[in-house]
């Protein structure tokens, strides 16, 4: 279960309830925003959300509560039916890709 998805520079999509004081004190010290989770959402995977850059996201439209505050907060968050592929296998959509190193 992810806890933290960085959003981009400077936002960090939080399960802050579960997150270590360290780990709060250490993004917050480096100048982060915090978006909070919707906890009813959490067995959802709602805290992982994969960022593609320039403010856009990919979700879990199960998390209806959650993509609502990432949009409020000025994101592009495009969501998927990942009821099957990511909760019942316990991945969200970080887990379903593979980073590329482009030159």
């Amino acid at each position: 279960m992810s806890l933290i998805s960085l959003l981009d520079e400077e936002t960090a999509l939080v399960d802050l309830a579960w997150l270590a004081v360290e780990t709060v004190q250490r993004l917050k010290s480096r100048g982060y925003r915090f978006i909070e989770i919707d906890h009813p959402e959490r067995d959802t995977l709602a805290c992982n959300v994969l960022s593609l850059g320039a403010r856009r996201l990919v979700a879990i439209d199960a998390n209806a509560k959650t993509n609502q505050r990432l949009r409020d907060a000025g994101f592009e968050v495009h969501t998927f039916p990942g009821s099957e592929i990511c909760i019942n296998g316990s991945g969200g959509p970080t887990c379903l890709t593979r980073p590329l190193l482009r030159g």
